[in-house]
């Protein structure tokens, strides 16, 4: 038995590759539970890269960022706009943790008003498109992981790695695409 964060966990240290391999055999049991939020964090995650901070950096590529008329050095700029990014996705995975789980699409309404803010150009609103990205995301993390523990035990691994997989492709996209949107 181990605590960790005041929580006792029993861990277990039996692992298969093979029954991992088996589990996709039975994937009717468990893909059906994960399957929006395979979607959902598939776009989210090509946002996540898109503007953590991602194409921001080439946006606001000069020695200063001229934000309400003074000039600031870029660094602090992006320091600026990274702890927005921080602060969105910590804050959203406390307050969605404790929230009942609800279609993670509605999240993805956030990622885009954030990727539209951010693409706009304009330095001053820039780190509130972070602070909507990483809301999104930290919601969308939070909440697919809450569906992925109802999934029976034998099909929580492979849903989780699944669900990861899946999300890693928009991840790919995106960061993909930052060449060609500054």
């Amino acid at each position: 038995m181990v605590r960790i964060f005041w929580t006792k966990m029993t861990l277990s240290t039996s692992f298969s590759i093979r029954d991992f391999f088996r589990s996709f055999i039975h994937w009717r049991e468990w893909l059906w539970a994960i399957k929006w939020h395979c979607m959902a964090l598939t776009f989210d995650m090509f946002c996540v890269s898109l503007f953590s901070p991602g194409v921001i950096l080439y946006m606001y590529n000069g020695t200063y960022v001229n934000v309400f008329g003074y000039d600031l050095n870029r660094d602090w700029y992006i320091a600026i706009y990274n702890t927005f990014f921080f602060v969105g996705d910590s804050a959203s995975r406390k307050i969605w943790y404790h929230i009942d789980v609800i279609h993670p699409f509605l999240f993805l309404i956030l990622s885009a008003f954030g990727a539209t803010i951010g693409l706009l150009g304009i330095p001053e609103i820039a780190p509130l498109c972070g602070f909507l990205v990483a809301y999104a995301n930290g919601s969308i993390y939070v909440q697919a992981t809450k569906v992925i523990d109802t999934v029976d035990d034998r099909y929580n691994l492979v849903s989780l790695s699944t669900w990861l997989f899946v999300g890693d492709i928009g991840s790919v996209i995106g960061s993909n695409l930052i060449s060609y949107l500054y």
